[in-house]
Formats: structure tokens, C-alpha cells, sequence
């Protein structure tokens, strides 16, 4: 009796090991797959393509997806032809649709994922030539304006005056009288004895600073000016408002 239940429960320890190897061995359908590489481009050439010309540009990278992929293009070209020649080389044939050339951009995707790249697009000589003489008019204007301006304010010491009567904010009268020429205008001296500034400033603009706080900003017509004084009544004794003056 002993050997016969010594001989069962090797058979059942057997049938138990072999169970265990069998569910160890079962397929784990609830693994999840590894994700795709993502791809990668390393070169786009060429990086500058001629207006009106069908060019070949040509992608090196990794991780290309093939098979079934769909191809896109937009900006200054028109994609002409287009094929994946491998998981690290794609082809792609455009030309340019725009004579004032700019950016062109082309890709294709497929198993979810997206390779994309571009290229430069060269202007037409006409288009060209036309950017350029354009350039060349704004950097004449800008030119002849900052000479205007220099011309200016080399004249203001001149155009300042010598005396100012000004009817300040609030009704009250002031004279400014002329001390010295100073760069863009003048220095004064008010009836109070306080310093004057007087700037003047391409646009016939007017800034005048009374005493250390006060400014005076306005515009001069002829021998006439006119503005407003903005700071507050706690930082300006002369108040807040219109002000106006002749130039003598």
C-alpha cells in the first residue's frame, strides 16, 4: 500500500509540473507591441531650387514608412512625382508655381506617422530685379529721411526764437526768455526764474520741461505753438491741460 501511494503521488506531482509548464508556455495575447520607430530625416538636397524648373529633391533618413503612403505638397511648388524608394530614401519631383518664390514643403505618410521636409524656391529675374529696385527706393527714402532729420535738428538752435509767450494750462500767461543756444533748441528762463527747455524735433514736434518735472509737448506752426501738458497736478505746479504760445 505504502509503494502504490508513494507511486500516485508522483503521479500527480508530474501532472502538476506538466500543467504548469503547459501555462508558463501559453501565448500572452495581452502584450502590447513595440511602437514604430519614429522617422527621421537627415538630408533634404538640393535646398534652393529654380523658379519654373521641375526638380528632383532627393530625402536620406530612417525609418521611412513604405507600402501604401500618401503624398502631400503645398507652399510656392507643385509636387510632380513622388516615391519611397526605401525605409531611408524618398524622391520627390516638384516645380515652382510662384514667380516671387519663398518656401516649398513636401512630405508623405502612412502607418500613422509623417516625413517632411522643404526647399527654397528662387525668384524669377524679372521678380528678382523688381525686389531689388524696391529695396533700393525704401533704403533711398529711409536715407533721404534720416538726413532730413539730422538737417533738422541742427536747425533747431536756429528756429527756437528768442522768446516764448505762453498761456499756460488753466488760463495764466508766461514769458520764456531765450539764455542760450542748446542741442535740438534752446535753454529759457520763465518769469519765475525757473530753467526752460525747449526741444524741437522733426515735425516741427515741441517738447518744452519747465523747472525739473514739468513737460510741455505740442506741435509749432509758423511762429505759433500748441500741445497739451500731461503730468499730474502732484508732479507739475503749472496744472494739466492745453497750452499754447508765440514765437518771437
Amino acid at each position: 500500500m505504502t509503494l502504490k501511494r508513494s507511486f500516485a503521488v508522483i503521479l500527480l506531482s508530474g501532472c502538476t509540473l506538466a500543467v504548469a509548464a503547459q501555462a508558463q508556455t501559453k501565448p500572452n495575447f495581452n502584450l502590447q507591441r513595440k511602437a514604430a520607430p519614429t522617422p527621421e530625416v537627415s538630408s533634404t538636397l538640393p535646398r534652393e531650387i529654380e523658379n519654373g524648373k521641375p526638380t528632383e529633391i532627393v530625402l536620406k533618413g530612417a525609418n521611412f514608412p513604405t507600402g501604401d503612403v500618401k503624398f502631400s505638397g503645398s507652399g510656392a511648388c507643385t509636387l510632380v512625382k513622388s516615391a519611397v524608394v526605401s525605409p531611408t530614401e524618398a524622391r520627390f519631383t516638384v516645380v515652382s508655381k510662384d514667380e516671387e518664390g519663398g518656401e516649398c514643403s513636401f512630405g508623405f505618410s502612412g502607418n500613422g506617422r509623417y516625413v517632411g521636409s522643404g526647399v527654397r524656391v528662387k525668384p524669377t529675374a524679372a521678380a528678382a530685379a523688381r525686389r531689388q529696385k524696391e529695396e533700393d527706393a525704401q533704403r533711398a527714402k529711409q536715407q533721404a529721411e534720416a538726413q532730413a532729420a539730422m538737417d533738422y535738428m541742427k536747425k533747431a538752435p536756429e528756429m527756437v526764437g528768442k522768446k516764448w509767450t505762453v498761456t499756460l494750462p488753466g488760463g495764466k500767461s508766461d514769458v520764456w526768455t531765450f539764455q542760450e543756444a542748446a542741442s535740438m533748441g534752446g535753454q529759457f528762463k520763465n518769469s519765475a526764474g525757473e530753467k526752460v527747455m525747449i526741444m524741437l524735433m522733426p515735425g516741427d514736434q515741441v517738447m518744452a520741461q519747465v523747472g525739473d518735472s514739468c513737460i510741455f509737448s505740442g506741435k509749432k506752426t509758423g511762429q505759433k505753438a500748441a500741445g497739451q501738458a500731461t503730468m499730474p497736478a502732484s508732479m507739475c505746479k503749472y496744472g494739466t491741460g492745453n497750452w499754447s504760445a508765440t514765437i518771437q
